[in-house]
């Protein structure tokens, strides 16, 4: 039977039940592969946006897949109480083994659900994943061309200082009469127009040279936007939409209820699995544990002539939950080797 296997029932005794239960647990199993089917198709998806090779996809969604269902199975398989406590809703829900399962459960199934949810809303997610890596690549450029524009302003101010010098010279030129003046005014002006030459060159070169740097680094980004952002991105809009949320929500409840469906499944009034695995474990337990007790005390008599004693210190042995009342009195006030000594000379006036 299936749902055996996949949930670790013994056949033997899910074949003891009634048929409504044995529904019950494949009602449940069909469930859990519904759960799977979209976590492979979570985990192709996830592999497909980060590799955009389609046998990467497939490697990556039957690894994980293997791992998550493994966890998951074994998740649901070790919820249970201690064979020697009643089985009981209340001590299956609240037993902190139980919770600690179900809040592992919870996060591979968060997991699960979020590529997923990603994935049915592709296209709307698409078209802001768009938006989003326009108004950074906007954003990106405008940063260059300001830090660009910084970087030649150095060198425009120093073109508009000569400038303003070369004017000024201009105007003590006019104004001078002297033959040294002008003479030194015109050599001024000749050293000050070879500065500004090239300086003009020197603007010209820097900003070829910053504009190639610029477009290729706008290049880098554009496809650091194209490979890094698109998975991230998309599961982060995820919980930014109200509707999106409340879907993902939904279906997040609707699997988790496949923990308490198996629990009400094993502990309800209907419900036969449970007790009678336990009975069986139990008879098993303590058969093997009277078979152990005998080949020791065999082992002992054979090998050493010693007879083992059958001294239980438990009244429920071997699961030790009961202890045994001891026969000893606590007496207080006694004198231990005043007590002895009474009981030596009463034994000699007895013999006498």
């Amino acid at each position: 039977m299936l749902a055996a296997k996949v949930f670790g029932l013994e056949e033997s005794i899910l074949q003891k039940c009634e048929s409504k239960e044995i529904s019950r647990f494949k009602s449940i199993l069909i469930f859990f592969f519904v759960l799977l089917t979209i976590g492979c198709i979570s985990f192709y998806y996830l592999f497909f946006l980060l590799s955009a090779n389609y046998f990467i996809a497939i490697f990556g969604c039957a690894l994980l897949g293997y791992i998550f269902y493994t966890i998951l199975r074994f998740t649901i398989i070790s919820i249970s109480v201690p064979i020697t406590e009643a089985i009981t809703l209340k001590r299956m829900m609240f037993n902190p083994a139980n919770i600690f399962r179900m809040v592992l459960f919870s996060a591979f199934l968060f997991a699960m659900l979020v590529p997923f949810t990603a994935l049915l809303n592709h296209t709307s997610f698409t078209q802001k994943l768009n938006e989003y890596k326009s108004v950074m690549y906007i954003k990106y450029v405008s940063n260059k061309d300001k830090a660009k524009a910084k970087q030649l302003s150095l060198i425009q101010q120093a073109i508009n200082q000569k400038t303003e010098e070369r004017k000024h010279l201009t105007e003590l030129l006019n104004q001078s009469k002297s033959t040294i003046d002008i003479g030194i005014a015109n050599f001024q002006i000749a050293k000050i127009d070879s500065s500004i030459f090239d300086f003009k060159n020197k603007l010209v070169v820097k900003d070829s040279i910053i504009s190639l740097d610029n477009l290729n680094e706008l290049e880098q980004f554009s496809s650091t936007l194209k490979i890094a952002e698109m998975p991230f991105f998309r599961f982060r809009l995820v919980f930014s939409d109200k509707k999106t949320l409340f879907f993902f929500s939904l279906l997040f409840l609707l699997f988790f209820t496949i923990i308490p469906l198996y629990i009400r499944v094993l502990v309800s009034k209907n419900s036969n699995y449970d007790n009678l695995f336990s009975e069986m474990m139990i008879n098993r337990i303590v058969t093997e544990y009277k078979s152990a007790k005998k080949d020791c005390s065999d082992h002992y008599k054979r090998k050493y002539a010693f007879q083992v004693s059958d001294n239980e210190l438990f009244e429920d042995s071997p699961f030790n939950t009961k202890p045994k009342s001891l026969a000893f009195i606590k007496v207080k006030g006694v004198n231990l080797f005043s007590h002895f000594e009474k009981l030596k000379n009463e034994s000699g006036k007895t013999q006498l």
